[in-house]
């Protein structure tokens, strides 16, 4: 016999799924934009100045490790993601047209309230 979330479980459920992808929101953007600025800095060139090309699996790869190196990125998005494994987890206890509206609401008074505390 499955028991149904309470109503109180699903609400804090909901907070805490919208606080976990408002508030890392500002945190993803952040990084995402010092490591565009770090790599534009660090580009090697050529001697006609162009970037040397790397094929694009490489190039991908490349940005795939120097982004899970660098934990101002891979912290926040862990946590965004815990966030959608429990929003996944939800859909199955409640009805979906409550629980988007609600979660993206959620996410964007959080993701307002972050962005104005980061400055």
């Amino acid at each position: 016999a499955i028991q149904p979330i309470s109503l109180l479980r699903i609400t804090v459920s909901l907070c805490i799924v919208g606080m976990a992808w408002g508030c890392t929101n500002p945190l993803l953007k952040r990084a995402s934009e010092a490591q565009a600025r770090e790599r534009e800095a660090v580009a090697p060139t050529s001697p006609r100045g162009k970037a040397p090309s790397h094929s694009a699996p490489v190039r991908m790869l490349i940005d795939v490790v120097n982004t899970v190196k660098d934990w101002r990125f891979f912290i926040p998005f862990v946590i965004n993601q815990s966030g959608s494994i429990l929003y996944y987890y939800l859909l199955g206890s409640i009805d979906l047209s409550m629980a988007v509206p609600i979660c993206n609401s959620l996410t964007f008074v959080f993701t307002a309230i972050a962005s104005s505390l980061l400055g």
